[in-house]
């Protein structure tokens, strides 16, 4: 099986020769589908990819990965289709730390690197994780804490048989955000750290903290909303990518 054909990449339009990929990596719980209103492109030779994580969507009976090194390592065996075309990188919360996990691990085997990343609502991965831990909480504790992110759709929370079929994936995702601390690598390509104005999950000092991660230019970006903002402002959210990509086509284009 190509990687095209894998069910870890989803494709809503797939293109002959795309001048640019972009990934998006889901949040602890997410999948390819929780961004399915961003199924657009302002630009028509951009191939918009989104990552299909083990344990849910189409990968629902497949065993969540437990660590970072197991996720980025199924990752970088469809390496050669990552780095294919110019790509770029999104990734929300825990999809912010695994796109930053895969960059290092391109890096260090030599692979072409993304012309921009764009992380969303994370702390910067080579701080530790500060917040109170969820993982191993009891099923209601747990069930309460994942209320509280207002991520999780509530008749989910609420149905013990649907539970007992995401709770082993959620549980497995939020270990790998909550343990996963990185080696502090910078990265040749820009950041845009994005984040919500009333998120109370990730201090500022946190996200400022992306800044030491990449040798280019690392931009501050907030849309009015908590941990969800990608929910509450979408449309200025995907204005703004768009608005990046338009801009790194252009310099392409005119060799910058």
């Amino acid at each position: 099986m190509t990687s095209q054909d894998s069910n870890l990449f989803f494709v809503p339009q797939r293109l002959l020769a795309p001048k640019l990929r972009l990934f998006y990596f889901p949040f602890a719980g997410g999948s390819a589908q929780s961004y399915q209103q961003w199924h657009y492109s302002s630009h028509s030779d951009v191939e918009q990819v989104f990552v299909q994580l083990k344990g849910r969507g189409s990968r629902i009976c497949e065993r969540p990965h437990q660590t970072m090194q197991q996720q980025v390592e199924e990752l970088m065996t469809h390496a050669a289709y990552f780095t294919e075309y110019p790509f770029m990188i999104f990734g929300h919360s825990l999809g912010a730390l695994i796109s930053y996990a895969l960059c290092c691990q391109l890096q260090k085997s030599n692979f072409p690197m993304p012309l921009h990343l764009f992380v969303s609502a994370c702390r910067a991965p080579h701080l530790p994780f500060l917040n109170k831990s969820r993982h191993a909480l009891p099923q209601d504790e747990f069930i309460q804490a994942l209320e509280q992110l207002n991520g999780t759709p509530v008749e989910v929370l609420r149905n013990e048989e649907l539970m007992a079929l995401f709770e082993p994936m959620l549980r497995a995702d939020f270990k790998i955000a909550e343990t996963y601390q990185a080696e502090p690598i910078p990265m040749p390509f820009p950041f845009s750290v994005i984040y919500g104005e009333q998120d109370t999950s990730t201090h500022m000092s946190q996200l400022t903290a992306w800044n030491e991660l990449t040798k280019k230019k690392c931009t501050m970006r907030s849309y009015p909303g908590e941990h969800f903002y990608i929910n509450q402002s979408p449309d200025q959210l995907t204005d703004y990518i768009q608005s990046v990509i338009g801009q790194c086509l252009n310099d392409k284009a005119v060799g910058v």
